[in-house]
């Protein structure tokens, strides 16, 4: 395992810096589809821009552990939240702030700099041992735009 062979910080820190980079890519993906579904609105009275986003990040194992197996998706954990927007709510804006706050419990994890919210997320249900074994992520963004018909 990767783990095994360098330091377990190192990858951290990467993981870490991967982890920013998506939620990055999250938030910019939220805000554009507020902004789209803003400016329909304001273009049509009849157009509702209630909407929700999905988000599902899968954890997967690194082909060379030896619990990979081809016949598996080989996911170690997977997080998924919902953010639900509607016309008479202020937008749900957990997702869009990307550092984690307060300190880490775990003396590795209060090294890295700037950690960010999705490597606390995951702390807090796998040990780090585990963490090191990642070595891909599924990212999955769905939109759900919600609307009523008068009949």
């Amino acid at each position: 395992m990767e783990c095994l062979q360098t330091e377990p910080l190192e990858k951290l820190i990467h993981l870490n810096e991967v982890l920013r980079k998506l939620s990055e890519r999250i938030k910019q993906e939220i805000e554009e589809t507020k902004i789209y579904y803003h400016s329909k609105k304001s273009s049509n009275k009849n157009y509702s821009d209630d909407f929700e986003i999905e988000v599902l990040v899968d954890y997967i194992l690194e082909k060379n552990d030896p619990l990979f197996d081809e016949e598996s998706d080989n996911i170690i954990f997977s997080f998924e939240e919902t953010f639900t927007h509607t016309s008479s709510e202020k937008f749900d804006e957990r997702y869009l702030k990307l550092d984690y706050p307060y300190p880490f419990r775990n003396d590795i994890l209060k090294k890295i700099k700037n950690p960010c919210r999705l490597l606390y997320l995951l702390s807090e249900k796998l040990e780090i041992s585990d963490i090191c074994r990642i070595g891909e992520l599924w990212y999955d963004f769905k939109f759900i735009n919600q609307k009523f018909i008068a009949i």
